[in-house]
């Protein structure tokens, strides 16, 4: 949101309207354009879609600060499994990684709940129904209070998060300006 305000602020008389939605629906209203691009990961490649990285995102597990995790300073994938896991919804990006990352270390792991927001999966681990796996960035953003986390040492855990646009499409002068003033604060971000 920093991008959206810096925005407002250089140019006062051009709107900005972001829509919170999941990853999946990011790429129909790109392709419907619906919206002039979206901001988000890809699961696999589109030929309809272009993706322009801007950071690299790293997993971290979540949990309550009693949790034996907190002993830990190093947390391997492995030393996930048999605890009760609050998993994103099966179709959301984060699920799909997290998913692929247990397969890579021959792992199969069903989550004791799953959640469609991050801020419920963070919600259900304060209530101490388990522990959960989210992005970095989007720790950055929640509200993790009276929580613990730490990154995952894991290869598989990184996602890139970019500018998802309809190959072939231009944008406006506006929305051009904004998506320049959003690469400005990732890299301020990322450094």
């Amino acid at each position: 949101m920093e991008a959206v305000a810096r925005f407002r602020e250089s140019f006062p008389g051009i709107s900005v309207i972001p829509r919170d939605v999941l990853n999946q629906p990011i790429t129909a209203l790109v392709k419907a354009e619906a919206v002039d691009f979206g901001v988000g990961s890809l699961n696999e490649a589109d030929p309809d879609l272009r993706f322009t990285v801007l950071f690299t995102d790293r997993m971290r597990v979540v949990f309550p600060p009693e949790s034996a995790l907190g002993g830990k300073k190093v947390i391997e994938l492995r030393d996930l499994v048999g605890l009760p896991l609050v998993l994103m919804e099966p179709e959301s990006s984060v699920r799909k990684l997290v998913d692929r990352a247990f397969e890579s270390i021959g792992e199969l792991v069903p989550p004791v709940l799953e959640a469609t927001y991050m801020s419920t999966a963070a919600g259900m681990v304060r209530a101490g129904l388990g522990i959960t796996i989210l992005p970095s960035a989007a720790l950055e953003m929640g509200d993790l209070s009276g929580l613990s986390s730490r990154v995952i040492k894991n290869p598989e855990l990184t996602r890139e998060i970019g500018v998802i646009q309809k190959a072939g499409r231009s944008l406006s002068p506006a929305a051009e300006s904004f998506l320049n003033s959003l690469k400005d604060v990732c890299g301020e971000l990322s450094r």
